[in-house]
C-alpha cells in the first residue's frame, strides 16, 4: 500500500488531500455523485463477483465507501474512518513515513521559473555562499511561497509544498520553520548576504548595463505588530493610524535594474530624517560605495545635507522645515519662463548653484508640473472644505481648534442667536490659501553633483516610483504591512524571507515587462504564475516526467524570459529520485561496493 502523508496524527475525511493511497484492486465499484467519484468496497463479496451466474441476481452483498478518487490520479483515492478500520490501520502512527513527503503529481512551471529567475539574477549563488546550500534551498522554497500565495504566514506551507514542485529533496514542518527563524536567520548572516549579493548583482545585473551612475533609491516603511515582546516595534510616524506599535525597515534599491539591494531594520520611533546617515554607512559597509543616494523630502535635514557632503547625492527639500525653500517657493512664479521648458517633459525647472543651503555649495533644481500643479491643487481645496465643513459643526470654540486650523481660518467670537447657536464665525484666510495654491507642482532638489542637468535630475526623481511600487507588493502581495510575531527573531527573519521574495518578484516583473505591457487581458505577474502552474510533474517508473503540454500562455511566458522547452525537459530528466528510492539505491550501492573489496582483499591480498 502506497501512502503520502505529511504531518502528524489527524482526524481523517474523504475530503483530506494530505493523505493518499492506492485504490485497492479487488471487490470495489466506481460510483459517481455530484461531479465527483467514490469508492465502494464489498464486504462479503465471492471471489470479487457480484452476480450470480446460475441464479442470474445480484448477490445479497454489503458495502462501504471508503474513499474518494483523486481527481489527477484515477488510481488513487483520498481514504475515510472506512478505510482505515476495514484494513486494520488504527492511527497515522502506522504510516508515517518522512521520505514520502511530496505528492506524485506536482505543479511545477511557477516554481521553476521563480527558480530561474533567483538563479540567473545571481541571488541563489549569494543565498548559498551566505547559509548553506540545504538552509539556501529551504529560504527560497519559502520565498517562492510567499510570491504564489501571497503571504508570510509560513503555517500552511508544509500543505502548499506537498504538491507544488520547490527543489527541495525533503520536505520541511512548521517546527523547522520555527527553528530557521529563531536560530538560523541572523543579523550578522544578512550582514554577509547583503555583501554577497551586491557583488553578484554587480556581475550578473549591472555589468550589462554599465550606467555611468550607480543611483540608488532609499525610503523606508513601517510593519506593524500587537506583540510586546519585540524590542525595536515602538508608537511611531505610521502611514496607516491603527494605533499599534511599529518597526521601521529602510530599503535601497537599484535605479538602474529595479533590484532591491540591501534592507536595514531599526526602531519605530525613529524618524527617516534621523536614520538616514547610518543607513549611508552601513551601504557603504556592504559594498554599495560610488553610488548616487536619491531620498524623499522625509529624510531633509541640515544635519542630513552637511553629513552627506562626502557622498554623492540628491534630496527633496520640504518648505515647511526650511526658510529658504519657502522663500524660493513664495516667489518663485515670476521667474519662470517658456525658456525653462524641461526638454522632453512638460514641466519647467530652474536650476543654479548656491550656497545658501547651510553653508554648502549645492546644486538647486527648482521644478514646476503643470499636471501635479493641478492635481495639488485640487487635493488643497478639498482638505480646506472639509475642515470647514468639520469646524461648522461645533457650537462651542475651543482652544485645539486655533492651533490646528487657524492656518486656513480666522475665528472671531460672536453672540450666539436661535437660528444659529454657534459661539464663534469662520472666515477664510485667503491670501494664505493663495500662497500655498501658488506653491503646488512646485518641488526643490538638492543636490551635490553638478554634472546631472535639470531633465536627468526629473527623470530620476519621476522613476522614484519603482521603490514605492516595490513596497505595494512588499505590504500586499506578501503580506508584510502586519506581522503575526512573538519575537526580534522572527521579525528579522520574516522580514529578510519578505526582502529575498521582493528581489525575485522585481527581477521577474523587469524581465517580463514587455510580456505584461502587451497583454490585452490585463495580466499580472501572480496571474502568470497561475499559469504556470497548469504545467505538472509525474512521478511515474522512479523517475519524474512531464505530465501535460506546454500551453500557449506558457510558451509565451518562457519565451520572454529566454528559456526553450529542451532545457526544461532537461532539468525534469534531472530532478533527483525521490528519497525512499535514493535510499533504497545508496543501501544497494554500499552492499555492493562493501563485497567488492572483500572481493578485491580475498583474491588479490597484495
Amino acid at each position: 500500500m502506497v501512502v503520502h502523508k505529511i504531518g502528524g496524527r489527524q482526524k481523517v475525511t474523504k475530503n483530506n488531500a494530505k493523505i493518499k493511497v492506492k485504490i485497492p484492486m479487488e471487490n470495489i465499484s466506481i460510483i459517481s455523485r455530484n461531479n465527483h467519484k467514490y469508492v465502494r468496497y464489498i464486504l462479503n463479496a465471492i471471489d470479487g463477483k457480484w452476480w450470480d451466474s446460475i441464479t442470474k441476481k445480484k448477490k445479497n452483498i454489503n458495502t462501504i465507501m471508503i474513499g474518494t478518487v483523486c481527481s489527477d490520479d484515477e488510481s488513487m483515492m483520498f481514504p475515510n474512518d472506512n478505510y482505515f478500520a476495514t484494513f486494520g490501520v488504527d492511527s497515522f502512527d502506522d504510516l508515517d513515513d518522512p521520505n514520502l513527503s511530496f505528492d506524485d503529481i506536482m505543479s511545477f512551471g511557477s516554481s521553476y521559473v521563480l527558480r530561474y529567475l533567483s538563479d540567473t539574477c545571481g541571488l541563489t549563488t549569494a543565498l548559498v555562499e551566505t547559509f548553506g546550500e540545504e538552509l539556501a534551498n529551504r529560504i527560497l522554497a519559502l520565498s517562492f511561497y510567499s510570491i504564489s500565495e501571497k503571504t508570510n504566514v509560513a503555517q500552511h506551507f508544509e500543505n502548499w509544498s506537498f504538491d507544488h514542485y520547490t527543489g527541495l529533496l525533503k520536505n520541511f514542518s512548521d517546527s523547522t520553520i520555527n527553528v530557521i527563524y529563531k536560530e538560523k536567520i541572523t543579523e550578522e548572516l544578512i550582514d554577509e548576504f547583503h555583501k554577497k549579493w551586491i557583488i553578484q548583482w554587480k556581475t550578473n545585473c549591472l555589468k550589462k548595463l554599465l550606467p555611468n551612475k550607480t543611483i540608488v533609491y532609499l525610503d523606508s516603511t513601517n510593519i506593524t505588530t500587537s506583540s510586546p515582546s519585540i524590542d525595536n516595534a515602538e508608537q511611531g510616524h505610521a502611514k496607516k493610524k491603527d494605533g499599534f506599535p511599529q518597526v521601521n525597515t529602510a530599503v535601497l534599491m537599484s535605479e538602474t535594474t529595479s533590484h532591491p539591494l540591501a534592507m536595514y531594520q531599526y526602531r519605530g520611533a525613529q524618524i527617516d530624517n534621523t536614520s538616514l546617515i547610518e543607513i549611508i554607512k552601513y551601504s557603504q559597509e556592504i559594498g554599495l560605495k560610488d553610488c548616487f543616494f536619491v531620498a524623499d523630502r522625509g529624510y531633509h535635514s541640515a544635519n542630513n545635507v552637511k553629513e552627506l557632503s562626502k557622498q554623492k547625492f540628491a534630496i527633496m527639500c520640504s518648505e515647511n522645515n526650511n526658510a529658504t525653500v519657502d522663500n524660493i517657493l513664495a516667489n518663485i512664479g515670476i521667474y519662470f519662463k517658456v525658456h525653462n521648458k524641461v526638454r522632453g517633459y512638460d514641466a519647467y525647472c530652474i536650476d543654479y548653484q548656491s550656497k545658501s543651503f547651510y553653508d554648502s555649495d549645492l546644486h538647486v533644481y527648482v521644478y514646476v508640473d503643470s499636471d501635479t500643479k493641478h492635481l495639488e491643487a485640487k487635493h488643497l481645496m478639498e482638505k480646506v472644505e472639509k475642515y470647514e465643513k468639520f469646524l461648522l459643526k461645533k457650537n462651542k470654540k475651543e482652544e485645539w481648534m486655533e492651533s490646528s486650523y487657524g492656518k486656513f481660518f480666522i475665528f472671531r467670537d460672536k453672540e450666539p442667536n436661535q437660528k444659529d447657536r454657534r459661539n464663534f464665525s469662520l472666515e477664510r484666510r485667503e491670501e494664505t490659501i493663495q500662497e500655498e495654491l501658488d506653491k503646488c507642482g512646485f518641488f526643490v532638489v538638492l543636490s551635490n553633483d553638478n554634472e546631472i542637468d535639470n531633465a536627468q535630475m526629473l527623470s530620476i526623481m519621476r522613476h522614484r516610483a519603482i521603490i514605492e511600487n516595490g513596497f505595494r507588493h512588499w505590504k500586499t502581495d506578501f503580506d508584510m504591512e502586519k506581522a503575526r510575531i512573538q519575537s526580534d527573531e522572527v521579525m528579522l527573519s520574516k522580514t529578510f524571507i519578505g526582502f529575498v521574495s521582493l528581489i525575485i518578484k522585481k527581477d521577474g516583473l523587469e524581465r517580463l515587462k514587455s510580456l505584461l505591457k502587451n497583454s490585452t487581458d490585463n495580466e499580472t505577474f501572480n496571474s502568470l504564475l497561475q499559469a504556470l502552474d497548469k504545467i505538472k510533474i509525474q512521478y511515474k517508473n522512479e523517475r519524474w516526467s512531464p505530465r501535460n503540454r506546454l500551453t500557449g500562455k506558457c510558451q509565451k511566458i518562457f519565451k520572454t524570459l529566454g528559456i526553450k522547452e529542451e532545457t526544461i525537459l532537461k532539468y525534469i530528466k534531472n530532478i533527483p529520485l525521490k528519497p525512499e528510492w535514493k535510499t533504497v539505491l545508496w543501501f544497494f550501492h554500499g552492499k555492493f561496493m562493501f563485497y567488492l573489496i572483500i572481493f578485491h582483499l580475498c583474491y588479490f591480498p597484495t
